[in-house]
């Protein structure tokens, strides 16, 4: 650095010029803030244009009050933090919509008339479907639906067993787009499906009800406690889930039980008219 008042060479941590006797102005680097940075150079030297997306709901910090910038270049878009630290997504895409929920940025992108989907900085759904659709409720999203050809398909966050009580790992596993409708029900962790007139199901762990159903329905009914069972405590106070199968025309209703294995609770339907044994571990 150089002393402001006679131009003598000074270390850069000087605070007075030892030549002049004037005191020197410190000018600290900090990062580009939201609020002080101005973007007007990078739009000149670096992009077409730059746009602040306002995000109350922090990828990586859920109460703290974040944003995203979506950046064009060339004529295509792209997505940065606030402080151009961190690159989600390239530049590479007509069009970008922003989702944040419980850790996550999702970001829709198109290319070429074409869905593909990052999960913060990695693509998820990269084989360019129709449409993709994120479904945005009060529980924690275990799938996300698209759309292919008129076929639909969907990403399920599915939980892997442990040997260990209370110990949770999750995977997530692609179902393709074979069937004529997905109706994701968060609150249950299950996805409803459809080919033709027929009704299946899929959980997040892993379970299957094939295609077979007339209808599938998921209800929660008042109990008494029962430490036998697996009741749910609400404010209303204890409720068993109920799962009623209707097939060729009959419905089938099966309790929600409780089975205890070596090292491991299971919550299951136990379904033996249809040889299915479909688990429903419940997180509360």
């Amino acid at each position: 650095m150089f002393c402001i008042n006679c131009g003598t060479p000074l270390p850069d941590e000087a605070k007075f010029c030892y030549k002049c006797g004037c005191k020197q102005e410190i000018k600290t680097t900090l990062p580009m803030q939201k609020k002080e940075f101005s973007y007007s150079n990078l739009v000149q030297y670096e992009f077409e244009r730059v746009e602040m997306v306002e995000n109350y709901n922090s990828y990586n910090k859920p109460n703290e009050k974040r944003a995203f910038v979506v950046v064009q270049k060339y004529g295509k878009l792209g997505v940065y933090d606030e402080c151009f630290e961190h690159l989600f997504v390239p530049c590479d895409y007509d069009s970008i919509s922003i989702y944040t929920q419980y850790g996550n940025a999702l970001f829709k992108v198109i290319k070429d008339h074409k869905c593909y989907l990052f999960q913060n900085n990695q693509m998820i759904l990269d084989k360019g479907y129709d449409d993709i659709y994120i479904q945005n409720s009060q529980y924690e999203p275990c799938a996300i639906e698209y759309k292919d050809c008129h076929k639909y398909g969907f990403r399920l966050k599915q939980r892997i067993p442990s040997e260990r009580v209370g110990l949770c790992k999750y995977t997530y596993s692609l179902y393709d787009a074979t069937y004529d409708s997905v109706s994701i029900n968060d609150k249950e962790r299950v996805v409803l499906v459809k080919k033709g007139t027929k009704y299946g199901m899929i959980s997040m762990w892993g379970s299957e009800l094939p295609c077979l159903f007339d209808s599938i329905k998921i209800e929660r009914r008042p109990a008494k406690f029962d430490s036998s069972a697996h009741l749910l405590h609400t404010e209303s106070g204890y409720q068993r889930r109920w799962l009623i199968l209707k097939y060729n025309g009959i419905e089938h209703e099966y309790p929600e039980m409780l089975i205890r294995e070596p090292n491991k609770i299971n919550y299951v339907f136990d379904i033996q008219n249809y040889n299915i044994l479909f688990l429903m571990d419940f997180i509360i």
